[in-house]
Order: C-alpha cells, then sequence, then structure tokens
C-alpha cells in the first residue's frame, strides 16, 4: 500500500509547525534590509523547465545559506514543504533519507541557519534546503489513473478543476521506489511512500507532515476546498 505524506491541516504556531512562512533564502544576512537576499551567484535564477534536470554548474545552490523568517518565533518540524521543488528538512530527515536511499539523484542540498529578521535563532535543530530538480512522473499511468474531479467551481473560467487520483496506476514496467515525488499540482508539498517507509518514519517521529492512505489524502483535500476560498 502507499501513503503520501502531507502538511498538516492546520498551523501550530505557537510550537513552531507553520503551515505557511514568510521567508527568503540569502547568502548574506542584510543588515538593512532582512526579507532581501544577498547573492553572489545566480543559483536561486535555476528553473527546471528552462536550464534542464542537471543543474548546471553556475546555478547550482552554495555550501550554505540562510533562511531568513519575517513573524516566526519558533522553528521545529523535520520537513517543510516550501513548494514544489524546495523543501527544508532537518538534517536528522535528510539523514533518514540518505541511510535509506531514498530520493537519490532528485535533489541538491545547501546547509541552512535559520534566523529571525533579528539575527536571532529561532530553533535548535540543524537544517538543510534540498531543491528538487527531478520527479517520478514517469512511473504512473495517468492516461488510465482513476481521477476525482473536484466539485469545487474553479476560482475563473480559465483555470481548470483540481483533479486528484483516486489510486495511482502504474506503467508496467515501472520499479515502484519505496519514496517517490510527482509534479502535477494535487500533489505539491507532498510525498509518497511505501508501507515500510512509513513505518520507519512514524518510529523516528517525524515532525511536519502527516501520512495518508491515497483515499484517505484525497477526502483530505476535498474537505480543505470546502473550508478554504483554494487548495490548501
Amino acid at each position: 500500500m502507499l501513503y503520501v505524506a502531507y502538511r498538516p491541516r492546520e498551523s501550530q504556531d505557537k510550537i513552531g509547525l507553520p503551515t505557511s512562512i514568510h521567508r527568503t533564502f540569502t547568502e548574506e544576512f542584510n543588515e538593512k534590509k532582512p526579507m532581501e537576499g544577498i547573492y553572489s551567484g545566480n543559483w536561486h535564477r535555476y528553473n527546471r523547465l528552462q536550464n534542464g534536470v542537471s543543474v548546471p554548474e553556475e546555478l547550482r545552490l552554495p555550501a550554505k545559506l540562510f533562511m531568513v523568517c519575517k513573524g516566526l518565533k519558533r522553528f521545529i518540524p523535520d520537513v517543510y514543504f516550501d513548494d514544489l521543488r524546495e523543501w527544508i528538512v532537518s538534517t536528522q530527515f535528510l539523514s533518514f533519507l540518505k541511510e535509506h536511499r531514498l530520493l537519490e539523484g532528485h535533489y541538491e542540498e545547501s546547509e541552512l541557519t535559520v534566523l529571525s529578521t533579528t539575527k536571532k535563532p529561532i530553533t535548535d535543530k540543524s537544517y538543510h534546503l534540498l531543491r528538487f530538480f527531478r520527479f517520478d512522473n514517469e512511473l504512473v499511468d495517468f492516461e488510465h489513473t482513476p481521477k476525482v474531479i473536484s466539485p469545487k467551481k474553479p476560482l475563473t473560467k480559465h483555470t481548470p478543476p483540481m483533479v486528484y487520483y483516486s489510486e495511482l496506476l502504474f506503467h508496467q514496467d515501472a520499479q515502484v521506489p519505496p519514496m517517490f515525488i510527482l509534479d502535477d499540482c494535487s500533489y505539491w508539498r507532498s510525498f509518497f511512500c511505501s508501507e515500510e517507509i512509513k513505518a520507519a518514519i512514524e518510529q523516528e517521529a517525524f515532525l511536519g507532515f502527516n501520512l495518508y492512505t491515497i483515499t484517505d489524502f484525497v477526502q483530505e483535500r476535498l474537505e480543505r476546498e470546502q473550508r478554504f476560498v483554494g487548495p490548501g
């Protein structure tokens, strides 16, 4: 059975588990304008579609970065899904990925120092930025995979409805790894894992996401759509 990891339904800002943050990545702390990044290179301009899957040397992440957060007093998740291609992970979670050889060849990494806009540490954990350049869409037979179309009216007439998948059907020759990620708006800010990896994750008690069966995940997303203006 497959499971989907997805961010918590609600922010728990007081304990340091936000669902959204106002942040910037920078090579140096900007004393005058903390939320404006300082860059010596063009690493922040990398675009997978324009620059290719193999990140060019001149666009690779620097070894170390600062993540400056505005309005956040504490930050403790082991995984924070920032957007489609960027995860903020604790050193413990990164070690877990490497120990189990998960998502190898999918990302590049940079050591992160997490600070407030007053240059104060807001965490006791050490972190890394993972920037993804490879996804696993080729595994899935999307043509035959059952779809659930959201009943929620799109925001505009030009916006397609959200589509979810009640199960995933793989191509006949696909070798499905124990963890994989999809570049699909239904599964942005998430990952899939096997039952064995789910058990290992739960044993580590990582913070920052919940694990769902695919069926329960679809239900969760539909419930979120009823509560919020757009998909959560």
